[in-house]
C-alpha cells in the first residue's frame, strides 16, 4: 500500500469533512492491523510508524473504544462511517475525544480512518443553528398540515363509505408528519427511537395502502408471519423506513408489463442480532421485493451513500435514512437480485421469549 507520507493525495477523500482541523490518517485491513499511518496518528497513539506498522489496532486502542464499532459499522454497510465525540484511549494514549471518518474499500479490503480533534464549540453553535431552523420550518409545516387534516375531516361527514378509508389515511399521515416535525423542531435525530409495542404488520398494511394509491397500475401482494409479537420499536421512525422502501419499489416496478411488489415477514430461526443493553436476541425480516430492472451493478456500492441517486429528481436520502433507523433500532438494511427480483430486506430484533407459538 502506497505510504500517506508519499502520496499526500491518499486518504484525501475520507478527510474531507472534519471541519477544517489537522487530520491523523489511518489505515488498516481486514483483521484490524495497522498497514499505514502519518504523522498526526503517530503522536495520538504514542508511537513510530515502524512500530505500529504490521502490528493489531487492539495492542495500542482499548478493546471497548467506540473505533471498533464503527470499523464493524463500515464494514456491515461496505461503504463510508462518520461519528463525532469518539473517546479513544489506550496504554499508551494520552485519551482524547475525535470526530471520525471511516472508508472501507471492499475491492483491497482495506479502511482509510481519518481523525480529528473534535470541537465541541462549533459543533454546539452548528447545532443551535440547524435546532433554529428546524424550529420555524417546523412552525411553517405545521400550519398546511393542520388545513390538510381540517378539509379531510369535513369532506369525510359527506363521503362515500369507499371514500372515508382515503380520507382518514389523509388525516392520520398528516397527525404523523406532525409528529415527527415537532420532534425535528427539537433537534431529535433518527438515531434517538422512541421505542414503545409496535405493530409492524400494521404499518405495512398502512404504507401498502398509501402506496397502492399513489401507483394504482402495481400490484401489491403481503405475506406475513402471523406468530410475530410486537417489537419494541419507534412507530413513526419504522413507517418512515418502510414507506421509502416500499415507494422504491412500486417506481422500480412501475415500467414492466406487470409491475408487482412483495411486502413479506418471517421469524429467522437461528439468527441473533445483538442488542445494547439485553445481549443477543432473536429476529425477523421484512423483504421487499420488486420485478423491476434492478439496480446497475456498477453503482450497487453507493447506494447507501447518502446523497447518491441514479434517479433524475431524487435526493439520494431515502436509503441512508432507512439504513440509519434500522441500524437505530439494532437491525441491519441489505440488498440483493435474486431470480429477477430486487430484494430490500430489514432485519429487526424480537423482544426474548415472546413469539407465539
Amino acid at each position: 500500500m502506497t505510504a500517506f507520507a508519499d502520496d499526500p493525495s491518499l486518504g484525501a477523500g475520507v478527510s474531507r469533512l472534519i471541519d477544517g482541523a489537522p487530520v491523523g490518517l489511518l489505515a488498516l485491513n481486514k483483521r484490524r492491523e495497522i498497514l499505514d499511518v502519518n504523522g498526526r496518528t503517530e503522536m495520538l497513539l504514542g508511537s513510530s510508524g515502524p512500530m505500529l506498522c504490521g502490528r493489531a489496532l487492539s495492542q495500542f486502542v482499548y478493546h471497548d473504544c467506540p473505533l471498533f464499532d464503527l470499523l464493524d459499522r463500515a464494514e456491515d454497510l461496505r461503504g463510508e462511517v462518520f461519528a463525532q465525540s469518539v473517546r479513544v484511549a489506550g496504554p499508551g494514549i494520552t485519551p482524547a475525544t475525535l470526530s471520525v471518518r471511516i472508508v472501507y474499500d471492499e475491492a483491497d479490503q482495506t479502511f482509510v480512518a481519518a481523525l480529528a480533534r473534535y470541537n465541541a464549540a462549533a459543533q454546539s453553535d452548528d447545532a443551535m443553528g440547524l435546532a433554529n431552523l428546524a424550529r420555524v420550518l417546523g412552525h411553517e409545516i405545521k400550519n398546511p398540515l393542520a388545513g390538510l387534516s381540517g378539509a379531510a375531516q369535513l369532506l369525510s361527514r359527506s363521503a362515500r363509505d369507499d371514500q372515508k378509508e382515503l380520507l382518514g389515511l389523509i388525516a392520520q399521515e398528516a397527525e404523523r408528519i406532525k409528529r415527527l416535525v415537532d420532534r425535528i423542531a427539537v433537534f431529535e435525530t433518527y438515531s434517538a427511537p422512541r421505542l414503545r409495542p409496535t405493530n409492524i404488520h400494521e404499518i405495512l398494511e398502512t404504507v401498502a395502502t398509501m402506496e397502492s394509491v399513489a401507483n394504482p397500475g402495481v400490484t401489491f401482494e403481503a405475506h406475513y408471519d402471523p406468530s410475530l409479537p410486537e417489537m419494541e420499536g419507534d412507530p413513526d421512525h419504522l413507517h418512515e423506513a418502510l414507506l421509502n422502501l416500499v415507494r422504491n419499489a412500486a417506481e422500480a416496478a412501475g415500467g414492466q408489463a406487470h409491475p408487482m411488489v412483495t411486502l413479506s415477514t418471517q421469524y429467522q430461526a437461528g439468527l441473533k442480532l445483538p442488542v445494547r443493553g439485553k445481549g443477543l436476541t432473536g429476529a425477523f425480516s421484512i423483504r421487499i421485493e420488486d420485478n423491476g430492472e434492478g439496480i446497475p451493478p456498477a453503482v450497487l456500492s453507493r447506494i447507501f451513500d447518502p446523497f447518491f441517486t441514479t434517479k433524475r429528481h431524487g435526493t439520494g436520502v431515502g436509503l441512508p435514512l432507512v439504513n440509519d433507523i434500522v441500524s437505530a433500532h439494532g437491525g441491519r438494511l441489505s440488498h440483493q437480485r435474486r431470480d429477477n427480483r430486487t430484494v430490500f430486506e430489514v432485519l429487526l430484533p424480537l423482544p426474548k421469549k415472546k413469539r407465539r407459538s
